[in-house]
Formats: C-alpha cells, structure tokens, sequence
C-alpha cells in the first residue's frame, strides 16, 4: 500500500511503500500538502532557509526577492526602499527624499537648505 508523505517532504518514487524514501524540502521549496510527489519553489518575494518546510516565508520591509526558490531575501540599496512584506522588487526613493543606507522600510526628506533632484539618492545637497 502507498504511503503519503507529510507536508514539507516529498517522494518521487513511484508505488513507495516506505516512509523513508519521502525525502524534506530542501532550502528554497516548500510542500504545503500531504502525499505529493515534488516540492515548490518558493515564489519571489518569498524565500525558505530551512528544510522540509511547508510553506515560505514573506520578505520583510526593508527587503526584496525577486527570484522564485530562494534562500534568502535581499535588503533594498542605498536610495531605495520597501514598506511592505513579500516585495519583489524595492521603489526608488524620489527626488526631495533620500537613504544613505541599505535595507530600509522608507526614505528619508532632506532637511530644510538641502535638496535632491533625481530619484534614488543616497544624501542631499546643500542649496
């Protein structure tokens, strides 16, 4: 009789009948359900860093992954940003706004005397 493997594994052997040949996710993929036979890639803005996962984990702000099946999200550049979780890609920072460092949720308005006038700055100018 065949066997099911749990979520988070998977078996590719046809007709299996030991639960040793379900074999755990490996970092990147994820198998939210019981008994089938391949495991997922994690879809961008998502990433999975341990194995015999069942479901991926959404990229923080601050952070992008826009590659399916990864083990890691990526923090947004200098004169970048993102504010939500799962992004795929991080928005520039516009003109008027700047971020001098990586891996941030918002840019920051340059300060009174100060300006930028191109999108993704990493620090203002003096008037």
């Amino acid at each position: 009789m065949c066997k099911a493997c749990a979520k988070g594994k998977q078996n590719t052997i046809v007709g299996s009948t030991d639960s040793s040949d379900c074999k755990k996710c490996v970092g990147g993929k994820y198998q939210a359900e019981d008994g089938l036979p391949y495991c997922l890639p994690c879809i961008p803005g998502t990433y999975q860093d341990t194995i015999g996962s069942s479901e991926c984990k959404p990229c923080l702000p601050g952070q992008h992954q826009h590659l399916s099946g990864d083990v890691s999200c990526n923090n947004c550049a200098a004169g970048r940003y993102m504010n939500e979780n799962g992004a795929v890609n991080c928005l520039d920072c516009n003109p008027g706004l700047h971020q001098n460092a990586s891996g941030r949720n918002m840019c920051e308005a340059c300060p009174i005397g100060w300006y930028s006038n191109t999108i993704q700055q990493t620090r203002c100018q003096r008037c």
